[in-house]
């Protein structure tokens, strides 16, 4: 997935649509749009710089394809917490597992019973 798009889930997982995030920090949402048309590293750095503030994620590590979040802020939400694990295990190079170099699918597995555990959760909640 291109960090354009998973920076699209983000906004959307923690304001439920593009066009609240834009209304929450009075970001023009046609900004927004240009951002994941055109890409990142095309787009406006005060454009950019502003979304990350508001998300408070780095800027670098977006610029480097990661979303990680800003210094030690601590999370709101579980979700968030699920979301930068997932980022950080997708995005970090060298990761072992079992005293052995990760190999992308037990990643993959990882990830995929974290989703299913948070289905579970919600399944559970209702």
């Amino acid at each position: 997935m291109s960090i354009e798009n998973r920076l699209k889930d983000l906004i959307c997982q923690r304001y439920g649509s593009v066009l609240r995030f834009c209304e929450t920090y009075n970001i023009p949402q046609s900004t927004v749009a240009t951002i994941f048309r055109r890409g990142i590293a095309k787009s406006n750095l005060s454009s950019v710089l502003s979304i990350c503030e508001a998300l408070r994620i780095s800027a670098d590590a977006l610029a480097a394809g990661k979303i990680l979040p800003i210094g030690n802020d601590r999370p709101d939400s579980v979700e968030e917490i699920i979301e930068n694990t997932k980022n950080q295990l997708t995005d970090i190079d060298g990761l072992t597992f079992d005293n052995a170099p990760a190999d992308p699918a037990a990643i993959m597995t990882i990830i995929q019973s974290i989703d299913i555990g948070v289905e579970m959760a919600r399944k559970k909640k209702v």
